[in-house]
């Protein structure tokens, strides 16, 4: 008798019947030190297309060896970057070498623990690793390498330095003194007070963008509690944003054309024509051309994008950049085409526009006029100074006696602002008017902008740019990563009004007189307002008696009479015969009958 050895399973076939096949059974573990290829972090040079920004092939890693790479001397199409590479150590190579953000964890099935080499076959089921980790391994892989690096047990990366020799390399000493030293700093970190880790809002908080986010809020509180001397100093100064300018095809006068507005969002803004410039033809040039640069070396880590923010605004109202502003990306031409709106609007009784908002004690953007954003924002901060007795950063701070901004570590504080914007939000679902005492109603006269957004690539490669000759592709690089060319301008020279006009006026009869003379001069009779689905009243005039008198063709209970030549010259009141009837038990019923309409006089 044959013995089998080994674990098998059966499968069923349809037509053969059942086949054993043999299931693979995961090998011993080595140690980690002792295999042939490991993750390795190194600083390395990735060849970068001029044009398309795109990387070729695996980049060059930094190191002492057989293949070596002096980062110093970078030639004009590699760029330095971080990389995670394989580690080969049987021939002392660090190969292929991408950046570390293109490699992607994986549970691999297939791994080979001598070598650490991992094939593409990755684990599909729904167990949790912790399950099934003695059967499978987690790994790095990279699309473009078509294979994985199997991870150590003890999560080790080794980093290599460019001056490490590979072929004397120690991979069990290097290992072990990054874990004393990844060690050493988890000891040796501080811990945050309770409250402090709860104000700060990181609790429970897993996801990159929730976290980012988080971190920008606090992040603008903290700079809320500075003085805004403070705050425009640290932020970008107008001859490091604003490169090159010009409107009208003339250039730029920055000292006059100019005006800082800082944004608690944004930091430092500069709005362009506050001098009241103005173009005589429509079209890309004739409007604003300005070239605007980042520096993106600047940029903090809870900056999630690179670009500008663009708002087309009335110059006397608050521009609110991060609500009504749009976003401009580095390395494109932006063109934001404009159209003006003007709109009137009616007071009251026929409307409810208001008039001078910007007096209101509660109104927190001095300087401005009225808009309905910059409305809702004062009365938001007025309901939180209220309930919190404290100002939301986000929003000015009026000049009160000990009114400061709400601070970022103040647990108490945070939360209380928390509930005023739940409470906020409730106020205005429920409520349609809004914070009761605080109504913010359209502007009676408001100027509005109609923008239509367009881009392309640039620079172009061909032009000049700056210090950049055409063809300088390693110096346009750096503008095509750290600005953008925006213009703004008319599509076209009119602009459109729209005016609100009462729909419906009621004359008294002394006024019928001088209708047509008033209708002549322009002028508009007061009226009742009429709500929504109010039936119109009556237009033709009576009589003392309640005849009609003048019966008009556009009235909406009687005109049609007079559309269609019937004789108007009836009473609108009728009157009626009472006729008694007898019944057969002797009752007595009275009925009414309609008469002749008696004519007038």
């Amino acid at each position: 008798m044959t013995e089998i050895r080994g674990s098998f399973e059966l499968v069923t076939n349809g037509r053969k019947g059942l086949i054993m096949r043999r299931q693979k059974r995961k090998p011993r573990r080595r140690k980690p030190d002792h295999r042939r290829y490991h993750q390795a972090l190194a600083d390395c040079l990735c060849d970068i297309d001029p044009l398309t920004g795109e990387r070729k092939g695996s980049c060059f890693a930094a190191y002492k060896g057989k293949i070596s790479v002096e980062v110093s001397l970078t030639p004009r199409s590699l760029h330095a970057s971080r990389c995670l590479c394989q580690l080969d150590m049987v021939s002392k190579t660090l190969w292929p070498c991408f950046p570390y953000n293109t490699w992607k964890e994986k549970v691999c099935v297939e791994c080979v623990d001598g070598t650490g080499h991992c094939p593409m076959r990755f684990y599909r089921g729904k167990e949790k690793y912790e399950d099934i980790k003695e059967q499978v391994d987690l790994c790095l892989c990279h699309k473009e390498y078509n294979h994985c690096v199997s991870s150590r047990d003890d999560g080790v990366i080794i980093e290599i330095d460019p001056t490490d020799e590979l072929d004397t390399l120690n991979i069990t000493a290097r290992s072990e003194a990054q874990l004393r030293v990844k060690q050493k700093s988890t000891t040796t970190t501080t811990t945050e007070a309770p409250q402090v880790t709860q104000a700060l809002g990181f609790e429970n908080l897993t996801d990159e963008i929730a976290i980012v986010t988080q971190a920008q809020q606090n992040l603008m509180f903290a700079v809320g509690a500075m003085t805004p001397e403070q705050k425009e100093g640290m932020s970008h100064q107008l001859d490091e944003f604003v490169l090159k300018c010009s409107f009208n095809q003339r250039d730029c006068d920055m000292q006059k054309d100019f005006t800082l507005y800082y944004d608690n969002t944004y930091g430092n803004c500069y709005t362009f024509n506050n001098g009241g410039a103005s173009s005589h033809r429509a079209g890309a040039n004739y409007g604003l051309r300005i070239l605007l640069y980042a520096n993106v070396s600047e940029y903090l880590p809870t900056s999630d994008a690179v670009g500008f923010r663009i708002t087309v605004h009335d110059k006397h109202i608050v521009p609110f950049p991060d609500a009504f502003g749009y976003s401009a990306p580095t390395g494109f031409m932006s063109s934001y085409g404009v159209r003006m709106k003007q709109f009137i609007r009616l007071t009251a009784p026929h409307g409810h526009c208001r008039k001078g908002g910007e007096m209101d004690p509660n109104f927190i953007y001095k300087g401005f006029n009225y808009s309905v954003e910059a409305c809702h924002r004062s009365c938001a901060q007025k309901v939180i100074m209220d309930m919190c007795k404290c100002g939301d950063p986000m929003f000015p701070i009026p000049e009160r006696a000990g009114m400061r901004a709400c601070q970022a570590t103040n647990a108490e504080e945070r939360d209380c602002l928390r509930n005023a914007t739940l409470y906020l939000g409730e106020v205005y679902t429920k409520d349609k008017e809004g914070i009761p005492g605080c109504y913010c109603h359209q502007p009676c006269e408001e100027t509005n902008y109609e923008v239509t957004y367009s881009a392309a690539r640039w620079p172009s490669g061909s032009a000049k740019v700056m210090d950049c000759n055409p063809g300088d592709f390693l110096c346009l690089e750096k503008y095509r990563k750290n600005a953008a060319m925006i213009q703004i301008f008319y599509e076209e020279l009119n602009y459109e009004t729209l005016q609100e006009t009462p729909a419906y006026t009621e004359q008294s009869d002394d006024e019928q007189s001088s209708s047509s003379s008033s209708e002549t001069s322009g002028t508009v009779a007061s009226c009742r307002y009429l709500a929504p689905g109010e039936e119109l009243p009556c237009l033709c005039k009576y009589d003392a008696d309640g005849n009609i008198k003048v019966m008009k063709a556009l009235c909406p209970v009687h005109g049609f009479m007079v559309r269609r030549g019937y004789d108007y010259r009836h009473s609108s009141k009728k009157k009626h015969r009472h006729k008694k009837k007898t019944g057969p038990n002797g009752e007595v019923s009275g009925q009414n009958s309609p008469a002749q309409s008696s004519k007038e006089p």
